[in-house]
């Protein structure tokens, strides 16, 4: 099983990786053409929440760890565009990084804490249904989980 965390670490500036003024080339990690708009704006959007600073909110959170982004960013490259519609990411207190995806009645919140570690959390009409950890490189498990959650039914036949 491929370890998430480690998939990135070779990369030195993520903001090369969207900069549309660049030829193409390879990266460390993955070609630089491959990426789709979608993704290159998640990852523009971790890369602007990494810069976050100490205290950034009301609770003196410290910044997004280096570890967290990284993970963020393979997140991203894993999945594919085609699991990331409808995903907000936002910071998490303590140094994290966290996807949403809210479609109708169902949402999925997948964290990464500081350390890397990723967990989700799905609830159906705003009620908790399942938590648990996603093992490192598990896109599989989370392909699976992004699928239940966009394929709600709308509100009145899931009542």
């Amino acid at each position: 099983m491929t370890n998430v965390s480690h998939q990135w670490e070779r990369v030195e500036s993520p903001e090369a990786l969207f900069d549309d003024k660049s030829s193409p080339q390879w990266s460390d990690v993955l070609p630089v053409p491959a990426l789709s708009v979608q993704e290159k704006g998640l990852i523009k959007r971790i890369a602007e929440l990494s810069k976050l600073p100490n205290g950034w909110d009301s609770y003196g959170s410290p910044p997004i760890s280096t570890l967290a982004t990284t993970v963020a960013f393979s997140v991203v490259v894993g999945l594919g565009p085609d699991f990331l519609s409808y995903v907000n990411v936002v910071p998490v207190s303590g140094g994290g990084i966290q996807f949403e995806w809210d479609v109708l009645n169902r949402g999925l919140e997948v964290e990464i804490s500081p350390t890397g570690a990723v967990e989700y959390l799905k609830s159906e009409r705003n009620l908790s249904v399942e938590e648990g950890p996603i093992e490192d490189g598990s896109f599989s498990e989370l392909r699976s989980l992004i699928m239940w959650t966009v394929s709600a039914p709308p509100a009145e036949e899931a009542a």
